[in-house]
């Protein structure tokens, strides 16, 4: 049985039901309750199923998957997320410019013959920062799938936010970079 994670307010009302919504509410407030539920239920009615947006996106998309969610076989899972691969180094510049600094950093570290710990940190890092970025770039790609050409301003701040996640990452991989990199380049300038 799962907890209320609203105790008080059973506590508070003993009259209180289960409105339309699932969430506990007084009788006094079902009757606005249902007004909401005629706009929900409007709205509802006006999206796609899931085998209708799947059946769309196929046909629109040319995706062939038996089923819309999964991949039928491992080898068939790679090679979809290789094609994210190649969709973002070919779509992305961001993803791309994040690509060209981590080899540019690998060539250092190999110059500066890092140890095994550094490689670790190096990769870790690395791989959450690219990782961000292709979550950031889906993000986006769904937002303009739901919204399409509309300007509309919360669907602007989920991109805002998620281009923020990227910035972070960056900011902290660089403040990484520093630390892993400090010792070698000193070691350097003094011989």
């Amino acid at each position: 049985m799962r907890r209320n994670p609203f105790p008080a307010t059973e506590k508070t009302d003993p009259t209180s039901v289960r409105s339309d919504s699932g969430l506990l509410a007084s009788p006094s407030s079902l009757a606005s309750d249902s007004k909401n539920a005629r706009k929900s239920s409007a709205i509802r009615n006006s999206l796609l199923t899931g085998k209708e947006l799947s059946s769309l996106l196929n046909a629109q998309y040319g995706v062939e998957r038996k089923s819309p969610l999964r991949a039928n076989s491992f080898i068939q899972s790679v090679g979809f997320a290789l094609k994210g691969m190649r969709y973002l180094l070919k779509e992305e510049r961001n993803f791309r410019i994040h690509v060209l600094l981590a080899g540019f950093v690998f060539s250092m570290a190999m110059l500066f013959q890092f140890a095994a710990w550094e490689w670790i940190v190096l990769l870790i890092g690395t791989a959450v920062m690219l990782s961000t970025e292709a979550f950031n770039t889906a993000v986006e790609c769904l937002v303009d799938l739901l919204v399409g050409e509309k300007m509309v301003p919360l669907a602007g701040q989920i991109k805002d936010i998620t281009a923020a996640a990227c910035l972070m990452t960056a900011m902290a991989l660089s403040i990484v970079g520093i630390v892993l990199f400090w010792p070698h380049l000193l070691l350097l300038v003094q011989h």
